[in-house]
């Protein structure tokens, strides 16, 4: 007999003969054993239920591939999470309703949906970073780390925002200045120039203040929306080690 969900492992048969008496009354009786092994087939979750979440668990990584200025970073992933919810809805009118003993699918949905929740909001805080934390222009402890080397290990170099040090800066502005016959201008050199990293107090420049302070805003704004990349990129990082322990303790755990 052919059947799509189950399918019979084993079939022992164990067929005993024992005396049966009662009072001054014997019998003999015969009995039969049958041990029976089922075992659910597989395909059918496999590719419906198994399949689609473990893509959409994959897929949610693109959420730190997307660059904050893109604008789609937060939408990504509110909609990657939004379609796990409904697949873990689906799922719960699925498994059955016990207690004592759930499938190890639905351990690991439960915490697919916590992960790529936990990953939406880290997405919409490295947003707010680049937008809203490079508005402040106010110098942080924080913006140091975008200058290790040590960022190299994630595929980034570190911040640079001089090639020069900054006297030869300075005295390059003292001649800018001093110079009025020179056909380039002041403002092709703000871009060159740097504020000084280990305090919030922009560098003395012999330039009018306006210009002093627009320079040290952009300058600023820049390494927080640099900072930003570098949160995205320890959290992509990050991210992808969790999904991959993930997916091989389940595939781990449905194997044994």
């Amino acid at each position: 007999m052919m059947n799509g969900t189950l399918s019979i492992q084993s079939l022992p048969v164990v067929w005993t003969k024992f005396w049966w008496k009662m009072g001054m009354i014997g019998k003999t009786n015969h009995e039969l054993i049958i041990h029976l092994s089922i075992k659910r087939k597989y395909l059918f979750y496999l590719l419906f239920l198994v399949f689609p979440n473990m893509i959409l668990y994959l897929m949610s990584g693109l959420t730190f591939l997307l660059p904050a200025e893109s604008g789609e970073k937060v939408s990504c992933a509110v909609t990657l999470f939004l379609a796990q919810v409904v697949s873990f809805g689906t799922l719960a009118n699925i498994f059955p309703a016990s207690s004592r003993s759930l499938p190890v699918m639905a351990y690991f949905v439960v915490i697919v949906t916590f992960h790529m929740g936990i990953s939406c909001l880290l997405a919409i805080f490295i947003v707010n970073i680049h937008v809203q934390w490079s508005r402040c222009k106010v110098y942080s402890r924080m913006l140091s780390m975008i200058k290790s080397r040590r960022l190299q290990l994630i595929g980034l170099k570190p911040y640079q925002s001089i090639k020069n040090t900054i006297g030869r800066k300075a005295l390059e502005a003292k001649q800018l200045l001093s110079d009025s016959s020179g056909a380039t201008s002041k403002r092709d050199h703000l871009d060159t120039a740097m504020i000084d990293n280990s305090h919030s107090n922009p560098i003395d420049y012999n330039w009018p203040k306006t210009e002093r302070d627009e320079f040290n805003q952009e300058e600023m704004a820049k390494q927080w929306k640099y900072f930003a990349i570098v949160v995205d990129r320890l959290v992509c990082v990050l991210h992808a080690i969790i999904v991959t322990g993930v997916v091989i303790l389940f595939f781990l755990l449905v194997l044994l």
